[in-house]
């Protein structure tokens, strides 16, 4: 038996010039460009060269059926004249499994057909059966579809690769047909992810086609950019002596993210809370109607979001809140209801707070959130803002029905204070007030329990009576319940009476991933019992003046990883960098710079 592997690659040489291949073989040179292979032109562009790589005598054989491996590292040289082009990057290489009959005395052939110049480099051992009673039906020919990923880019585990072609087969071009489901395969070692797909064509076929990269994160899926590929019509090969087609490896080389994407009308939404009527007519210019696919995206399946008025706080913040699956879908839902008369009938800040989560869930893009920026403004922190939303968001929702907030009722808690005058043990109830957020001292405390402890504690304040003049008092703070999703903010700000300003409290402060609150308030303990709080996200702050200036950023646990949310850039991190990391040094020097601001805990 012998076995010949049929290359192809395309390639539009002009007229004095001429194509080789060289490789690891001797038949192809042995990386000699002295004995390299020619290749001959055929038609529409394609170069072809015929390598016999295995030979086997059947006398030889030991057994009936017998497994070959064949190796082979490869390039391909354009010649112009004698100066030799060699095609840039990695070499090709291949790694076959034969399956063969060596009790036939016959020729078998392998079709490859490659891509010049972006190369897969090192792919995984593809196993082809060449026995005659084994594989595809004869009038079919056994397509094997290999297309490789940018190092470190859409890994198996956050994305998934489509073919979708104009064939019936290949979904007709429609994502809801039956469109072929990829297989990922990376080498061992690799930081490539290689996918793969057999398909069986009729010999006669060319059918055109393009690789879809779906995200296993959020919903986004991105057409290859370029022209359509092309399914090959086998028409003019020879049947081998077997009485099949032979077998076709079409080794596609990476994936074209495309370097611009069309984006949607950018519109700024208006919104009147009272009558329900929207404003849609503001476009911006259509040289901002181009944007480019966002490389975290690519690489770990989730979108970051860009910092456009030095928002960092913000983008934390939305981040945050968007993770909280219950909380997006319901905001999603109150922008996408309409009133009696049939129009949108949430408030401006909540439809465009859904604008954001829809680009974040559905898009490859990094949006913005400017238009929240103008619509509820600046704010220092993460802690303000995070009010100034929940306070428009109530405000408009209340505004419509009277119906509970269920998206705020998440993190929402019932905060009351009670204030004991001395010496005569006066008590006055505040009433019950809700917030989103528990505001926790830092300084002088060293962790998350002790912080707590101190807020149900009394503390002493100083107040002042009419008719009475100063007097002593204890104020208590107490919750009547405990949501599902706790928010804690960290007081890292303090006022220094010597620079007369707001400075960062930049001390340790150690906080857990496992948190039990209910088990220091003993009112609370038979209600949750045995259930506690796992660490969600972290809102971290870096810089060492002011929690006003420096940069935030947001770490979240989702997918069972921590992923760190930097405005448009995400990346993969651990628990060291999310948790421990940001709980300070305990030398308060100037490399004590990121500590945690704002703790998110999920009740499990």
């Amino acid at each position: 038996m012998v076995v010949h592997i049929r290359f192809r690659v395309h390639y539009g040489a002009g007229p004095s010039q001429h194509m080789c291949m060289v490789g690891s073989l001797p038949v192809l040179g042995s990386w000699s460009l002295d004995a390299c292979r020619p290749m001959t032109a055929i038609e529409g562009g394609w170069w072809e060269a015929d390598v016999p790589v295995f030979s086997r005598n059947s006398n030889e054989a030991a057994c009936q059926d017998a497994r070959t491996i064949v190796e082979v590292g490869y390039k391909y040289v354009l010649f112009s004249g004698a100066a030799a082009r060699w095609e840039s990057g990695k070499d090709h290489h291949i790694s076959l499994s034969l399956i063969q009959n060596t009790t036939m005395e016959c020729e078998e052939q392998i079709i490859i057909v490659d891509t010049w110049g972006t190369l897969i480099g090192h792919v995984p051992r593809c196993t082809l059966d060449l026995r005659p009673c084994h594989g595809t039906p004869s009038s079919s020919v056994n397509t094997l579809y290999m297309i490789g990923g940018p190092e470190c880019m859409f890994p198996s585990e956050t994305h998934r690769m489509l073919l979708v072609g104009e064939d019936t087969r290949t979904g007709a071009w429609s994502l809801d047909g039956p469109c072929v489901e990829m297989t990922p395969c990376a080498p061992l070692g690799s930081y490539q992810c290689t996918w793969m797909a057999n398909i069986p064509w009729r010999p006669d076929e060319a059918s055109a086609y393009k690789y879809v990269l779906c995200s296993k994160r959020n919903k986004a899926v991105l057409w290859e950019g370029g022209v359509n590929r092309t399914m090959l019509s086998t028409n003019t090969t020879p049947r081998s002596e077997t009485g099949r087609f032979p077998p076709v490896l079409h080794m596609e080389g990476l994936f074209r993210v495309p370097e611009t994407l069309r984006a949607p009308p950018d519109t700024i939404v208006t919104s009147d809370a009272h009558t329900g009527s929207h404003d849609h007519d503001y476009t911006l210019p259509e040289k901002n109607n181009f944007r480019v696919p966002s490389r975290s995206w690519l690489a770990h399946g989730y979108v970051g979001m860009i910092n456009t008025f030095a928002n960092c706080s913000i983008n934390a913040v939305v981040q945050m809140l968007y993770h909280m699956a219950p909380f997006r879908d319901t905001i999603i839902s109150r922008a996408e209801a309409k009133n009696e008369s049939g129009l949108l009938s949430a408030g401006p800040v909540t439809l465009q707070l859904a604008a954001i989560f829809k680009e974040l869930r559905d898009g490859c893009v990094a949006p913005s959130a400017r238009r929240l920026v103008t619509t509820i403004g600046l704010a220092e922190d993460p802690h303000e803002f995070l009010g100034l939303l929940c306070y428009y968001i109530r405000d408009e929702h209340v505004a419509h029905t009277t119906e509970p907030d269920t998206a705020l009722s998440l993190f929402q808690m019932e905060q009351s204070y009670t204030t004991r005058y001395e010496p005569t043990n006066f008590e006055r109830h505040y009433p019950e007030e809700k917030v989103c957020s528990l505001s926790l001292v830092v300084e002088g405390l060293p962790d998350l329990k002790s912080s707590f402890l101190h807020y149900l504690a009394p503390t002493p304040v100083d107040l002042s009576l009419d008719g009475v003049g100063p007097v002593q008092a204890h104020q208590t703070s107490s919750l009547s319940a405990l949501p599902s999703v706790l928010v804690i903010h960290l007081k890292r700000s303090q006022y220094d009476p010597v620079a007369h300003k707001e400075v960062k409290v930049t001390q340790r402060f150690v906080y857990p991933t496992t948190f039990d609150p209910a088990s220091l308030m003993p009112e609370m303990q038979q209600e949750h019992k045995g259930r506690r709080y796992q660490l969600f996200a972290v809102i971290a702050h870096s810089g060492v003046s002011s929690v006003a200036s420096g940069h935030y950023y947001t770490f979240i646990h989702a997918h069972d990883a921590w992923y760190k949310f930097d405005d448009e850039h995400v990346t993969l991190s651990v628990q060291s960098e999310a948790v421990q990391a940001n709980f300070g040094s305990m030398f308060d020097d100037q490399n004590n710079t990121t500590h945690a601001y704002m703790l998110v805990y999920k009740m499990d």
